[in-house]
């Protein structure tokens, strides 16, 4: 899995109050807003809609007719099967089956146990790779091999063991693999930022040697990377038609505001900040009061990073580029008010100096690869490597229904509580029909050695078709789902 961030390209119109664009994926929402009141970037808040599955969205399929066709057969199937064996045997089900997977119950339980609790031996594995003690290439990664061999080694020797039946070793053994995977995923993830962390420490290290020989240090390097960005914005407002040139009016050094990057020089004009800002308002205010309500304007969502920055209240007054510092590290990403994450750049970025300015970008990007996008209403800001290499994060990503370790999972505001126990009513009525497909359809029919392999073939085909069938409902629509939900 990539740890990078994920990227949207898309080209839609959008509202001014926001817009909802169906994709082949799901709902997506775009809000506009800028990234502070003296920001001339148009940036775009993006959320996803919680979206159903194929079962849950069979109702507006044109074949629905056959899935519900599919279930009154189920139900027809298993309603002759009570009634035939209730007409033959007194009961409408047997509980022979039931004795078999239930046998030695308590050993199998308690073995689950350790197996689960012994996945937490990641969360001391990661932290010595972040701490750098071992380097996740090559050493972390031959460890962890030797660690999911051992892990399932185990677990298969222990099924033999202990004597069980094969409805006990299936599940202790497929329980393993997909601890096992989520256990790699865990420490790929991590140690592929361990990585990329060293490797940004590394370039830190490399920018502040090339920054310190450059005249004036850091401090005059933030001025000139800030007077960089400056023109940049003007070039931009200007081929967009949203400022001209000649028009600008000259502003003194000495009347710009405290703390605000300096203009840029060789321009007709001092262009800063604000003058930008106050110029675009009031070209889109006269655009604005030109046309009817709604407005819409057409915006191009490209290689976007999904945000959930809200738009800046008009009286935030916080500038939009980093303030100066003299540190060599690049701006973290902290909450605002509000606990949403507020996004920021390296300040050396559009450094005049082409080798200053690659770098800053490298490691802004590599600070993108390291920071979680922020996603989900419950989100409390966002989470960078390594704050995310704690026992409760690695709690909460073995109760998350995924194999695929992220720092962050969209989350919801609130737990559908009819949502549980729908799902738990469609987990309870399809494991009846499982149980009943095995213990009527199977166990019966178990192959005997003088018995011709095509013929027991040609009587459990049907019979484990189906139940194929019911047990992936049960693991991926009501399992999967219920504790997805659970988990928020």
């Amino acid at each position: 899995m990539s740890s990078s961030q994920p990227t949207f390209s898309i080209s839609h119109s959008v509202s001014k109050k926001g817009s909802t664009i169906e994709t082949a994926s799901g709902t997506l929402v775009v809000q506009p807003y800028r990234p502070s009141k003296d920001s001339s970037q148009i940036l775009a808040k993006l959320t996803f809609v919680p979206r159903t599955s194929q079962f849950e969205s069979s109702g507006q399929d044109p074949f629905r007719g056959f899935y519900v066709l599919f279930w009154i057969s189920i139900f027809l199937f298993a309603l002759r099967t009570y009634v035939t064996s209730f007409e033959q045997t007194g009961s409408p089900l047997s509980l022979s089956f039931a004795q078999l997977f239930s046998k030695d119950a308590v050993s199998l339980a308690l073995s689950d146990a350790v197996l689960v609790s012994s996945t937490a031996l990641a969360v001391p594995f990661v932290k010595l790779i972040k701490n750098g003690w071992i380097r996740y290439m090559w050493t972390g990664v031959i460890l962890q091999h030797i660690y999911q061999a051992l892990m399932l080694g185990i677990a298969v020797q222990w099924t033999f063991n202990r004597q069980w039946e094969w409805v006990q070793s299936g599940f202790f053994t497929l329980h393993c693999l997909v601890m096992m995977m989520k256990v790699h995923s865990y420490i790929a993830i991590n140690g592929n930022f361990a990585e990329l962390n060293l490797r940004q420490k590394e370039m830190m290290r490399k920018l502040k040697e090339l920054v310190d020989a450059l005249p004036g240090g850091w401090a005059k390097a933030e001025k000139d990377a800030a007077n960089g960005r400056l023109q940049r914005a003007k070039e931009n407002l200007i081929a967009n038609g949203l400022l001209n040139a000649p028009g600008l009016p000259n502003v003194a050094e000495d009347s710009i505001p405290a703390g605000t990057p300096g203009s840029f020089a060789g321009a007709s004009g001092a262009c800063t900040p604000q003058l930008v800002a106050a110029t675009l308002r009031n070209r889109l205010a006269a655009h604005q009061a030109s046309e009817e309500e709604p407005q819409t304007t057409t915006v191009t969502i490209a290689n976007m990073t999904p945000s959930t920055t809200p738009p800046k209240s008009e009286t935030d007054e916080s500038p939009y580029f980093p303030p100066s510092s003299s540190s060599t590290f690049p701006p973290r990403t902290t909450a605002n008010d509000s606990g949403s994450p507020s996004t920021t750049r390296h300040p050396l970025i559009e450094h005049p100096n082409k080798d200053v300015n690659e770098l800053a970008e490298a490691i802004n990007e590599l600070e993108d690869q390291l920071t979680s996008p922020g996603i989900g209403p419950k989100g409390k800001g966002k989470i960078r490597f390594p704050q995310n290499v704690t026992l409760a994060n690695f709690v909460d990503y073995q109760l998350i229904p995924t194999l695929v370790y992220e720092l962050e999972y969209p989350r919801t505001n609130r737990i559908r509580l009819f949502y549980v126990f729908e799902k738990t009513v469609a987990f309870l009525g399809t494991f009846t029909l499982l149980y009943t497909t095995a213990e009527h359809y199977i166990i019966p029919l178990t192959p005997q050695p003088d018995q011709n392999f095509f013929r027991s073939l040609l009587d459990l085909a049907l019979p484990f078709m189906l139940s194929y069938l019911l047990l992936f409902y049960i693991i991926f629509e009501c399992i999967c789902n219920g504790f997805a939900e659970l988990s928020q």
